[in-house]
């Protein structure tokens, strides 16, 4: 029984190792049109839970898939979809959304 439960124990070691070999880190920046880098930014792997934030200075790193696409937002921009494609580093620009400006409503709580 033993013997048993060490097999399973190293089986599934082995299975979930091999699945963490398909991801790489992929890096990047994310800016604005006027190329302003963006802090903040969401970088979310397509179709999973893996995600990952824009650094101060605008750059991300995530560990993606090389197959993945890449689904970048952000408040006021038009959300996009990149496509790893085997590639290391990205470099994004995302685009205003002119539409959803006018839905942010700004709240101040005084004292």
């Amino acid at each position: 029984m033993r013997r048993i439960l060490l097999f399973v124990t190293l089986l599934t070691f082995t299975c979930s190792s091999l699945w963490a070999q398909d991801k790489k880190a992929v890096t990047g920046t994310v800016k604005d049109e006027k190329g302003t880098l963006l802090p903040g930014v969401t970088v979310l792997e397509k179709g999973t839970s893996n995600g990952a934030a824009t650094m101060a200075d605008g750059t991300f790193k995530i560990n993606a898939a090389p197959t993945a696409t890449l689904v970048i937002s952000f408040m006021g921009y038009v959300a996009q979809e990149v496509a790893v494609n085997g590639q290391a580093s990205l470099n994004v620009i995302l685009k205003e959304d002119s539409k959803n400006l006018n839905e942010v409503v700004v709240t101040a709580l005084g004292m």
